[in-house]
C-alpha cells in the first residue's frame, strides 16, 4: 500500500510474530519504504503482571533474537531495531510521535500472550495511536485471500461530521484497494443499517400499522442502497483505476440489515476475512477521544487481523515527555 511508506513493527522473541514482520517487509518492499522494529519492556511499576526489570542479559537475548529474524531481509533493507522502556502503549504512540509512523503493526496478543505485551496495549493503540494500527492474526497465511472493508454513508450529525466521514470512506476504500491488489484477494466492502425506532414502532405504545414500518424499511434500506452504491461507483470507476485494476478488484458489496457491532463479525466470518479494515471518528472533536464501543465489540469477535483508521486530524491524548 503506497500511503504505508514508515511502518513500525512492535514485535517480541515469540515464534509467531515471524507472520508479521515478514508482511511487514513485502509492504516496505512495495513501497520503497523504511522500517523500524521495537521491542517493548515494561518498567516494574508499568504492570502489576511485572514484578521485576528484566535483567540487562535477558534485553540483549531478546535482540539477538529479533536480529535473527531480520536477518534473512537485511541484503535488500534497511532496518532498524530499537527497544522502548515503560508502558507498552505509551511508549509505542510516543514514538510514533517522534518519528511520524504511517502505520504500527503488532501481533494480536491474544495470539502472543507475553508479559511485556498484554491485551489492554492492543485496545489503547485501537484508541489513542495516532496513525493506522494493524493488528495481525499470528496464524494468517502469508497471502490474503479475502478483505472486507466497512464503510459508513450515513449523514447523521453535524455536517462538519458528515464530511469527515466521506473523507474517512475514501481512505478506507483506498487502503482496502491498494491492499486487495497488492495480494490479488477478493474485496468486501459493507455498510450495516437499521431504522431507529423499529423496535418502538413495534411495540406495544406505538402500535404502527405493520404496512407503515415495511414502508419505512424500505425507504430507509434504499437510502444506504443508493449512498452506497455512489461511494463505490465514484470511487472504483475514477482516473486512480486502470481497466484492468477494475477487472481485478471487482469489489463484492455487502449491504447488511443489523448492528454493525453484531453482523459486521458474522459476515467476516462467512467470507473467511483475513482482515477487517474500519474507520473510527471522534464526535467529540476533542484529545481525549477513545475507541467506540462498536470498534471495540468488533475487534473482541474477530478472528482475523484487525486494521483500524482514525479520522483526518485525530489528536493522541499521550504527550511526548
Amino acid at each position: 500500500m503506497e500511503r504505508f511508506k514508515k511502518i513500525l513493527c512492535v514485535t517480541d522473541t515469540c515464534e509467531e510474530c515471524t507472520v508479521e514482520i515478514a508482511q511487514a517487509v513485502q509492504l516496505v518492499e512495495h513501497n520503497q519504504g523504511s522500517l523500524t522494529i521495537a521491542t517493548v519492556t515494561p518498567k516494574a511499576l508499568d504492570s502489576p503482571t511485572i514484578e521485576t526489570p528484566p535483567e540487562p542479559g535477558e534485553q540483549e537475548a531478546c535482540t539477538k533474537k529479533i536480529e535473527a529474524k531480520v536477518a534473512p531481509y537485511r541484503q535488500c533493507l534497511d532496518i532498524r531495531i530499537k527497544t522502548l522502556t515503560g508502558k507498552p502503549y505509551q511508549q509505542i504512540i510516543r514514538e510514533v510521535l517522534r518519528d511520524g509512523y504511517d502505520l504500527v503493526m503488532k501481533v494480536r496478543s491474544e495470539a502472543c500472550w507475553k508479559k511485556r505485551l498484554i491485551s489492554r496495549t492492543d485496545m489503547h493503540l485501537l484508541g489513542k495511536c495516532p496513525c493506522p494500527v494493524w493488528l495481525v492474526n499470528a496464524k494468517q497465511p502469508d497471502a490474503m485471500q479475502s478483505i472486507l472493508a466497512t464503510v459508513d454513508v450515513s449523514q447523521a450529525g453535524t455536517p462538519s461530521e458528515s464530511r469527515v466521514r466521506a473523507e474517512l470512506n475514501l481512505r478506507i476504500l483506498e487502503i482496502a484497494s491498494t491492499m486487495a491488489l497488492f495480494n490479488r484477494a477478493e474485496l468486501h466492502i459493507a455498510q450495516a443499517w437499521h431504522l431507529i425506532g423499529e423496535s418502538a414502532m413495534r411495540g406495544s405504545f406505538l402500535r404502527t400499522p405493520e404496512q407503515k414500518i415495511i414502508e419505512s424499511l424500505e425507504e430507509e434500506e434504499k437510502y444506504y442502497a443508493d449512498r452506497l452504491d455512489a461511494l463505490v461507483h465514484g470511487y472504483f470507476h475514477s482516473s486512480r483505476f486502470q481497466q484492468k485494476e477494475r477487472d481485478i478488484l471487482f469489489p463484492r458489496v455487502h449491504l447488511i440489515k443489523g448492528w454493525e457491532h453484531k453482523e459486521v463479525p458474522v459476515l467476516a466470518k462467512q467470507i473467511d476475512a483475513d482482515v477487517l479494515i474500519m474507520g473510527a471518528v471522534a464526535r467529540t472533536g476533542i484529545a481525549d477521544f477513545t475507541m467506540g464501543n462498536n470498534a471495540k465489540s468488533i475487534f473482541r469477535q474477530l478472528e482475523g487481523s484487525f486494521l483500524l483508521i482514525k479520522q483526518p486530524g485525530f489528536v493522541t491524548p499521550v504527550k511526548l515527555t
